[in-house]
């Protein structure tokens, strides 16, 4: 039977990419409307405006709202739809605006609120995607540093369960648990692998090799890739994904 390659770093390190290039795009668009609106401020003139009515748009995530206000520019009366829009207004409040003196009906609020709301949005994604990726690259070098000189050791596979305090893709990961006699001292350990995505409970009572540091019986690898590996080549399966 072809038993699946472990996904769960490649799926760690897919989510740690989407969530740096969603943040960084969200940050650049951030900081270019700050950029943009601070421009437009700089170059524009105020003056005050009434809010005559606000509209409702329909959107995918709920009802998005604008108000409509009506201003006057060198005595020529203005009715323009916002942009921004904020719990606080109401029609008949008086809101200071800016606008073009070029063209009066280009108009802002001159709020950043939701270019800063962007920019910490996006921030806060990259550290997200960061901390994801970061965790795959500490995990290897652990790993890789375990297997260089940790002892290796011939663990018994005693379980196989599913990780309900995780869930990655809508799917719960499963963890192999596993016993180690230490043949020097006889005596016995138990042993927990990193989340994998398949069920390999055909496998319980397997052999599997760990790799644990030599000063410290805590810190430990268990090698299911391995053993996955070793199986599918024992049936004659070669698994090239």
């Amino acid at each position: 039977m072809k038993t699946k390659k472990m996904g769960v770093k490649k799926m760690f390190i897919i989510i740690g990419i989407l969530f740096v290039f969603i943040g960084a795009v969200l940050f650049i668009a951030g900081v270019i409307s700050i950029s943009y609106e601070t421009d437009f401020k700089n170059n524009a003139e105020t003056t005050e405006a009434v809010i005559v009515d606000i509209e409702y748009f329909r959107k995918k995530n709920g009802m998005k709202r604008k108000p409509v206000v009506e201003y006057t520019v060198d005595g020529v009366k203005y009715k323009q739809t916002l942009d921004e829009y904020n719990s606080g207004m109401r029609i008949g409040d008086n809101i200071t605006i800016y606008y073009d003196p070029e063209d009066p009906e280009n108009v802002s609020t001159g709020s950043l609120f939701a270019s800063l709301l962007a920019i910490c949005m996006g921030g806060l994604f990259v550290i997200i995607g960061g901390a994801f990726i970061a965790s795959v690259i500490v995990s290897f070098i652990k790993k890789t540093k375990l297997i260089t000189t940790g002892d290796a050791f011939t663990g018994v596979i005693i379980d196989v369960k599913m990780n309900m305090s995780v869930r990655i893709n809508r799917r719960h990961p499963y963890k192999v648990e596993c016993e180690v006699t230490d043949p020097y001292t006889t005596e016995r350990y138990l042993y927990s692998s990193e989340n994998i995505m398949e069920d390999i409970s055909e496998l319980i009572g397997s052999d599997v090799t760990v790799y644990v540091d030599k000063n410290n019986k805590g810190k430990y690898y268990v090698d299911v890739k391995e053993l996955i590996n070793r199986h599918n080549a024992e049936s004659n399966v070669h698994d090239y994904r």
